[in-house]
């Protein structure tokens, strides 16, 4: 587990080496208990292994996590929790 505040873009990052929902689950429970503590709250950002499937990606948008992960060996895909 990695937790990291990104004070540039006001985004608190964790990270998970799985995409098991139960650690999904747990993860986005740290993101929201966590922005509690900053002012203005954050964007909440969960770094994933692999792009999400259609139903995690679903869970994540109504929770308002963007989603982040590697492509290829210097970038990073992304979704938008707004759209």
């Amino acid at each position: 587990m990695v937790d990291l505040y990104d004070l540039i873009r006001n985004e608190l990052v964790v990270a998970r080496a799985t995409q098991a929902r139960a650690a999904v689950r747990e993860a986005i429970r740290e993101l929201h208990d966590l922005a509690r503590y900053f002012t203005p709250e954050p964007a909440r950002v969960m770094v994933l292994p692999a792009r999400p499937d259609e139903d995690l990606s679903k869970l994540l948008h109504r929770q308002q996590v963007s989603a982040l992960w590697p492509i290829g060996p210097r970038g990073f895909g992304r979704t938008d929790p707004s759209s």
